[in-house]
């Protein structure tokens, strides 16, 4: 009887790991198809749709080490769509995540939309 017992709480533990790892997964798969219709979007012209999509990512994905250059390109979308007001914002989020050698682009970026 205790071996059944053992038995069935290994089952229940190895499902509850899979089932965890595969919500992980599918939560991966769901960020990294954003970026990728996001990509496609801003490749056909879609600016806006395309800067909301990145920014979805973003959103879902706060503590990833390339927040501060997808930021950083919503900052370039916005730019190109003369909004200059949602270009700073996202300007100033990517130079708070960190662009790393990019930074000397970031302030000449950050100079030009402050001007505009």
């Amino acid at each position: 009887m205790m071996l059944i017992l053992n038995l069935v709480t290994i089952a229940v533990v190895a499902g509850l790991v899979i089932w965890g790892n595969s919500d992980k997964s599918s939560a991966n798969t769901s960020t990294d198809s954003i970026r990728e219709v996001a990509s496609k979007l801003k490749a056909a012209g879609a600016l806006e749709p395309a800067a909301h999509r990145y920014a979805s990512w973003i959103e879902n994905n706060p503590s990833h080490p390339e927040k501060g250059v997808m930021a950083y390109s919503v900052g370039n979308i916005y730019l190109d769509l003369g909004k200059f007001g949602h270009a700073l914002r996202w300007f100033y989020e990517a130079e708070v995540a960190g662009v790393g050698d990019m930074q000397p682009e970031l302030a000449k970026k950050l100079v030009h939309t402050l001007e505009r």
